[in-house]
């Protein structure tokens, strides 16, 4: 057959193919001299893309404060002090002086964690509520620190210092009234807070307590509200450490071991042990976790 290709037009073809033909082989090359380049690229892209995953699903899990009143809001950040959370104290809270708040309470939760992880048979710091239940002999009540929040009240009005606080990846709604007044971006609310502060500092475990005074201005921004400032005012109760310690333990033995009934008796003396809805809280807690059927450590 006679061919209908021009001699020139099949020499541009046949130089088209092998150019071609020369940029795939060259890429090919460049391909099998990066290999171990391409393929640490690809595994660094996919763990920052695992890790951005991970870290949106921690920001989702996290409390906000978005949707709670001006005094919810003080409860949480109060629970959060109680509990050495630093993420709810820091997302409850904005500016320069709560951020020197919060990196205090990151230096107690790091102490704690130190102190267990370094020291046989140390505690670290627990809350006073769950020192009670714990402290039942005076070896073990002298084994633990304490670091702790108690009897809250705020406006004169007692508050509890646990609360169902929601999470982000609820997406409650803002608040937009508050006591009949209308909140927008920018309002301000001023509340006084009064509470015991209770806290271990020595070897000892030697027990002190402070009788706190606040006064706490929080900042309605954008979309919640947050704690601002903090004007504290500081007594500190005249407390015989070692003798509240011997009383609990005689109370204890008086109640046949009911840390609750002897506790409740033990306020009378020292007002600064915590109401009988903290302490059912954290029997509930501790049988919760006694009960867990995935075998975290039971209480002793």
């Amino acid at each position: 057959l006679e061919s209908k290709i021009s001699n020139e037009d099949f020499a541009e073809k046949a130089t088209s193919y092998l150019e071609k033909k020369q940029k795939l082989v060259k890429t090919k090359r460049t391909i099998r001299r990066n290999i171990p380049a391409i393929i640490v690229t690809t595994i660094a892209s996919a763990v920052v893309a695992l890790i951005c995953n991970s870290m949106y699903k921690n920001i989702q899990e996290s409390y906000t404060s978005k949707g709670l009143t001006s005094v919810q809001t003080i409860q949480g950040f109060y629970q959060g002090v109680n509990e050495k959370d630093t993420l709810i104290v820091e997302d409850f809270s904005h500016g320069k002086q709560m951020s020197r708040f919060v990196d205090s309470i990151s230096q107690i939760f790091v102490i704690n964690k130190q102190r267990m992880a370094y020291t046989k048979g140390d505690q670290g710091f627990q809350t006073m509520a769950h020192w009670l239940f714990w402290a039942t002999t005076p070896e073990k009540a002298a084994s633990s620190g304490v670091y702790s929040i108690t009897n809250l009240t705020v406006d004169g009005k007692p508050k509890d210092l646990f609360i169902n606080l929601p999470r982000k990846k609820d997406k409650p709604a803002p608040i937009t009234v508050e006591n009949d007044i209308n909140i927008e971006n920018g309002s301000k609310s001023v509340h006084k807070v009064e509470y015991y502060f209770i806290f271990t500092e020595d070897e000892k475990n030697t027990i002190k307590v402070n009788y706190i005074e606040e006064i706490v201005t929080l900042d309605f921004k954008k979309d919640r509200w947050l704690i601002t400032k903090l004007d504290r005012t500081e007594t500190p109760l005249n407390l015989d450490s070692q003798a509240f310690k011997n009383d609990y333990l005689e109370l204890l033995n008086k109640y046949n071991g009911e840390v609750i009934n002897a506790a409740e008796k033990l306020s009378l003396r020292y007002p600064f042990v915590p109401h009988k809805t903290a302490l059912i809280r954290e029997q509930e807690k501790l049988v919760e976790i006694y009960n867990d059927p995935f075998g975290f450590a039971k209480p002793q």
